[in-house]
């Protein structure tokens, strides 16, 4: 038996009825159907790159550095002959059978030579005129490349060296007759020498 008293039961006033509280709506959103699920990518999916693609990825940036070695020796092959061709000379004496080759004050071998060097500036037409003249044309060509990238850049000088000394063991053997390797090698290595000292007078 209940404690409290009991209430009459209240009858609807139909002068006053009870306001209808709408309900709210739900706060879950309702869950996307199978086609709307299957329009929206995974961003998972996304951002991940396949094995594939990353390979060739690789295989293009390896590419282009072999492709930039082999471009790099070309071009510097031509570059030395244009450079080489600024104090060409000859010896005609070395073409004729017992042939006597004429000296300098030195006893270095005296060829024949034109062009501006030696017809208006009166140099003498022999391997170390040739060779630093030469140089000098290297190092203008030097200077230039120093503004390609740095991952370039060394490829280029290297081989710019490489075809000046494969010219000038070539000169050496063709037009002085020196067959001894080790000393065209001396040779070589001279010139080596005076070209490391140009970059750091020129510096």
């Amino acid at each position: 038996m209940s404690l409290l008293p009991r209430l009459p039961h209240r009858q609807p006033n139909p002068l006053h009825p009870i306001p209808h509280i709408p309900k709210s709506p739900a706060t879950t959103a309702p869950a996307p159907s199978p086609k709307e699920s299957a329009e929206e990518p995974d961003s998972k999916s996304e951002t991940a790159v396949p094995a594939s693609i990353q390979l060739a990825a690789e295989l293009r940036k390896r590419a282009t550095s072999v492709t930039e070695t082999y471009i790099a020796y070309s071009v510097c092959e031509k570059l030395i002959k244009e450079c080489a061709m600024q104090a060409d000379y000859s010896i005609p004496q070395r073409k004729e059978k017992n042939g006597v080759v004429p000296k300098g004050a030195d006893g270095e071998d005296l060829g024949v030579g034109k062009g501006w060097w030696y017809e208006d500036l009166g140099l003498a037409p022999t391997f170390s005129t040739w060779a630093q003249i030469t140089f000098l044309h290297m190092y203008i060509l030097t200077v230039r490349l120093r503004a390609f990238p740095a991952a370039h850049a060394p490829s280029w000088h290297q081989h710019l060296l490489d075809h000046f000394f494969y010219a000038a063991e070539d000169r050496l053997v063709r037009d002085h007759n020196i067959q001894a390797r080790s000393l065209r090698n001396k040779y070589l290595k001279d010139l080596f020498t005076q070209w490391r000292g140009l970059l750091a007078g020129l510096r």
